[in-house]
């Protein structure tokens, strides 16, 4: 743009393009703007010029010559050019007059330089014959094609066409109960009748939204077609009145198109003003500092070339996950052996159903099954390759006779028709790691909705029975279970391990896609050994009966591949029954006696699982590591399961220099020094340093965050609600899996930080108590962190108390003040608690909540009376 903003040139790209970038000039007087590249791994030079009204020809010259110094492969010049070809024939006036001789000269000296310089006028080589214009005049009535699209000689046979539009500015419930009740019968499989009602109804759909296109469109459709039969009679014979309707059509059509823009403005001002300051995903996306990156520019292939084709990046994506999901095709796996897995699993002394669990499992579904399921159906998800959202199941209740009647044909029989397996892969770069190579990609398998309820119901029925299957040691994905039930008993052990001085290893595993390279074999006979019915293994099991997948990416999809092992990303039932596999491998590291764990007051403590991520605690290390990686590669033969012993954490405790030596030696871990991250926490050798390790970086975190807001429009309302949604969060995680007595300085830094971005460090116009207290008592309801933090201590002790089953950490925790507990602890006067125990635990921080709150109960504790 020029410094006057009276002129200036731009280049807009479709969507689906993927134009990189590599060189960029514009003038200063903004008439110029050339951008050199690789549109779809294709070396190009795009220009846009916006000529003057005089000079034209000297103006050119002078572009020319800068396209030849910067130009790189095919060249397309493109613009405002103000003057023709051949005016002869490029013009037109309503009057008849003949150009000017000044522009016959100037017309003749353009087509002689374009002749020089082997330019070629891309609608003219598609038109010979045919006179069609650009620009409509006013002013003199009359039309001329002064805008020109130009290529090189080498590129003239690749054009396929060149067209000028016309110049339009100035300058199904009932369907679906008819479907199945004339095709549901005997002869025909009501798995046949479901693929099909989906391609008839998704036909209508794509019909029905046509139709209301068309009709939303049809004014504007109207006026566009007069306008271009208008301008067509004008151009070969313009007349006064042809000008003058055509300036009245052009003017209806400019005031109806301005009207669908106030209809949008309308909306989108309302959404803002009634969403913008409320947590929701209007507000996220105003905080999100940009948009993850999708477009690929290149990947580096297996072999170690350089890819930059749309179409070839998408089919190195789909070799990459096919052999990822068909590891029985690698020659360097043998497959696992049927006897040497149920002998494993006899080893494991897995617990198993009773017979009023498994005559459960296997009831019929039934339709009120289905509604609560679609009622729990989350809104605005992308649909699989059926197209189907989840809107289509929540808004047609005259689905549910139908869904149930196939789901329990596919329960009975195990069949699903291979259509409703197919699943859709996109692929999201991880953060912080370059996207060159398909390993750094998170692929995000879309599946069909139909495929996941079936999939729900059926995890609403495992799910239940996991706690009773699953050892309190794993807490992911089983009911009841929070990530701080091991946090803060990890914590313990290693206040344990620092008062008795015993030598030990803290080890974090890394499992390599551990979700994808499940063996369906190894999953099968897993459920087997924890006596799940035949039959119900059955409807689990057909779902992994011909699964498949296609990659999808910058418009480009994959030929469709099937898969043989993992389970199914997406699917509600695959973490149930990945826990479930996983638990005989923590069976055996918790029977095996060589693997010794850190010896506590409530039993040897070894062993902290969510879902994949495994710690371990070895007390004695140099006994213990072979027979577990001796375990881990039995386990991993039979079930596919791989360690990444680079990426495997360790930090050693009290383990004599000598000694750390030859572990370092041996095993090429990652070693740590002070401390081990596990799921998000940093767990350091001493209480001293939990704060620098965990709370540190969280405020630096924040800060950078908020230092990114600074830019959003927001009012102080919705920071208030940006704050809520997304710093909150974060701050509760620390408050419930660091159990520590935490400094007021920091909750004072913290809180004070959350303040000055309400206010953008300016004065605050309403005080801190009014906007913290809640709002029923007349306040915003703005978090006070120290209560927060108060409430995260007392919600896990009372919420500890009231479980059927307590967590290791509450036994751990009682064991070491035994015979007292921490339970009676709690009616005790703080005093008299002190004399009775000698050994401080971290219950005392929650206790230390719980006192205070005692004098709000409706009669007195026994244990104050003592």
């Amino acid at each position: 743009m020029s410094p006057t903003k009276s002129r200036g040139v731009s280049i807009l790209f479709h969507r689906d393009w993927l134009f990189q970038v590599a060189s960029q000039h514009q003038d200063k007087e903004g008439r110029m703007l050339i951008l050199t590249g690789s549109l779809n791994d294709v070396p190009v030079t795009i220009v846009n010029l916006y000529f003057p009204n005089s000079n034209q020809l000297q103006f050119l010259r002078k572009a020319h010559k800068k396209i030849q110094s910067l130009s790189q492969g095919a060249v397309y010049i493109c613009g405002d050019f103000n003057m023709t070809p051949c005016p002869t024939v490029d013009c037109q006036s309503s009057g008849g007059c003949l150009p000017s001789q000044k522009a016959n000269s100037l017309g003749r000296r353009f087509t002689e330089f374009l002749q020089s310089v082997d330019l070629y006028d891309v609608w003219r080589i598609s038109h010979p014959q045919t006179r069609d214009y650009t620009f409509y005049s006013q002013v003199h009535s009359s039309y001329s094609r002064i805008d020109l699209c130009l290529i090189h000689r080498t590129m003239v046979h690749h054009l396929l066409d060149a067209q000028i539009g016309p110049m339009t500015w100035e300058g199904a419930a009932l369907v679906l109960e008819d479907y199945f009740r004339l095709n549901i019968s005997e002869e025909v499989a009501i798995s046949s009748v479901w693929s099909a009602h989906k391609a008839v109804i998704r036909g209508h759909f794509i019909k029905e939204g046509a139709y209301r296109k068309k009709q939303y469109t049809l004014k504007s459709s109207t006026l566009l077609q007069q306008i271009s039969s208008l301008e067509s009679q004008n151009k070969n014979k313009p007349t006064p009145s042809i000008a003058s309707q055509l300036l009245s059509l052009r003017r209806e059509l400019e005031h109806l198109n301005l009207q669908a823009m106030e209809r949008s403005l309308r909306k989108l001002n309302y959404t803002s003003y009634t969403q913008g300051n409320k947590a929701g995903k209007l507000l996220a996306s105003k905080l999100r500092a940009r948009r993850v990156q999708t477009k690929i520019t290149h990947i580096e292939s297996l072999g170690g070339q350089i890819v930059r084709n749309p179409a070839l990046i998408v089919s190195e994506f789909a070799n990459y996950y096919s052999s990822l999901y068909n590891l029985k095709l690698d020659a360097a796996i043998s497959p696992p052996c049927s006897a040497e897995i149920s002998t494993f699993l006899a080893e494991a002394h897995l617990p198993t159903l009773l017979p009023h669990q498994q005559a459960d499992l296997l009831a019929p579904f039934s339709e009120e099954d289905f509604y609560k399921v679609i009622r729990a159906l989350p809104k605005g998800k992308a649909p699989g390759p059926d197209g189907l959202s989840t809107l289509y199941y929540q808004n047609f209740a005259s689905l549910v006779p139908t869904l149930t009647a196939l789901f329990n044909n596919i329960k009975t029989t195990g069949q699903v028709p291979p259509e409703m397996l197919l699943a859709t892969v996109v692929t999201l770069p991880k953060p912080g790691k370059p996207p060159t190579h398909c390993a750094n990609f998170r692929p995000i398998s879309l599946l069909n909705v139909d495929i996941k309820l079936y999939a729900k119901l059926l995890a609403s029925r495992v799910a239940p029975l996991l706690p009773k299957l699953i050892h309190p040691d794993q807490t992911g994905f089983v009911q009841g279970k929070q990530t701080c039930d091991n946090t803060r008993r990890l914590f313990d052990i290693i206040d344990l391990a620092n008062r008795s001085g015993t030598p030990g290893l803290l080890l974090s595993l890394d499992a390599e896609k551990a979700f994808d390279r499940m063996h369906w074999g190894f999953m099968r006979q897993t459920l087997e050994a924890f006596q799940f019915p035949a039959l119900f293994i059955q409807s689990v099991m057909a779902l992994y009966s011909t699964p498949s997948a296609k990659v999808l990416s910058m418009g480009f999809s994959s030929p469709t591949f099937p898969i043989t092992n993992g389970t199914r990303q997406g699917c509600p039932l695959s973490p149930l029954i990945f826990v479930l596999a996983l638990e005989p491998l923590a069976s055996h590291i918790r029977l095996n006696t060589s693997i010794s764990g850190l010896p506590t007051p409530a039993g040897k403590q070894k062993l902290a699982l969510f879902a994949d991520d495994i710690l371990l605690y070895l007390s004695t290390s140099e006994t213990s590591l072979p027979p577990l990686f001796n375990l881990l590669e039995k386990y991993g033969r039979l079930s596919y399961y791989k360690n990444n012993v680079g990426k495997t954490q360790a930090l050693p405790l009290h383990i004599p220099g000598l000694s750390l030596v030859d572990l370092k030696t041996q095993y090429s871990f990652d070693w740590r020094s002070e401390s081990i991250k596990y799921l998000g926490i940093f767990l350091t050798k001493n209480r001293s340093s939990i704060v620098k390790h965990n709370y540190l970086p969280l405020l630096q975190s924040i800060v950078k965050q908020l230092q990114s807001w600074h830019s959003v429009d927001l009012s102080w309302l919705g920071r208030m609600a940006s704050l809520k949604m997304s710093i909150l969060p974060q701050i509760l995680y620390y408050f419930r899996n660091v159990p520590i007595f935490l400094p007021a300085h920091i909750l004072l830094r913290l809180q004070k930080m959350l303040f000055a971005h309400i206010w953008k460090r300016k004065p605050p116009r309403v005080s801190a108590t009014t906007i913290t207290t809640p709002r029923e008592m007349g306040g915003f309801g703005f978090p006070d962190l120290l209560k927060y933090y108060r409430a995260s201590l007392l919600a896990q002790l009372l919420a500890a108390l009231h479980s059927s089953e307590p967590p290791l950490w509450l036994c751990l925790e009682n064991a070491v003040i035994a015979p007292n507990s921490i339970h009676d602890f709690m009616w005790y006067d703080p005093l008299p608690r002190k004399v009775r125990v000698r050994t401080r635990t971290r219950s005392e921080l929650n206790v230390s909540q719980w006192d205070p709150n005692v004098r709000f109960l409706e009669c007195p504790p026994i244990g104050h009376i003592c």
